[in-house]
């Protein structure tokens, strides 16, 4: 784990209304940080730091993306709050698909050029054929290119679970930016318990 030091970070986190390839997705979000350099939870979540939004739905289903009827049932029963709030526009910014993804390309852009390593970003999310799919399958709807190359994706449940001691402090909230942070958080406390790092 020593190495990911070499790198910056980003942590994205997706809610959608389906687990299939190809789902709505209602939010997209997304936190920068060193691995380590441990960092805050109001650190982390400084606006110039974080990217956090709803998106349209309805442009989604129109373009062929799915729901379940499962998926969405979950999130009336468990992430109500946050369900509505993305639908509405309410306290989150709701865009279309097409100016939320034009607009997450230029957040990975100005990581990349505000990178002082000088080294390439690693973009993490929580699962290999979950959030990095998700995104592909979005941008590949909407004719765009996704800004993650395929060498830069990572997958933090696959760290979770290869270090089982050092992820204790894990939650999922299923708040986009929420979860981006604790994930975010639980990378930065689980490199300071593997490495020995004190992240000051």
């Amino acid at each position: 784990m020593h190495h990911l030091s070499n790198y910056r970070h980003v942590m994205v986190d997706m809610e959608t209304l389906d687990v299939g390839n190809s789902p709505v997705c209602f939010s997209l979000s997304a936190v920068t940080f060193y691995i380590e350099k441990k960092m805050s939870r109001n650190e982390l979540l400084r606006v110039d730091n974080t990217f956090h939004t709803a998106i349209d739905i309805d442009s989604q289903i129109k373009n062929g993306l799915t729901v379940r009827n499962g998926a969405l049932l979950f999130n009336i029963k468990n992430n109500n709050d946050f369900l509505e709030k993305c639908l509405s526009g309410c306290g989150i910014s709701l865009l279309s698909p097409y100016d939320a993804l034009v607009n997450f390309q230029k957040y990975i852009k100005e990581i990349n050029n505000t990178n002082v390593k000088n080294t390439k970003t690693l973009v993490w999310a929580n699962g290999a054929i979950s959030d990095h799919v998700w995104l592909d399958s979005l941008y590949s709807k909407y004719e765009l290119e996704n800004p993650i190359p395929y060498s830069d994706r990572m997958c933090f449940r696959t760290m979770r679970e290869s270090f089982p001691d050092a992820f204790t402090l894990y939650s999922n909230d299923h708040d986009s930016l929420k979860d981006a942070a604790n994930q975010a958080i639980s990378m930065m406390n689980a490199y300071s318990f593997v490495t020995g790092n004190k992240n000051e």
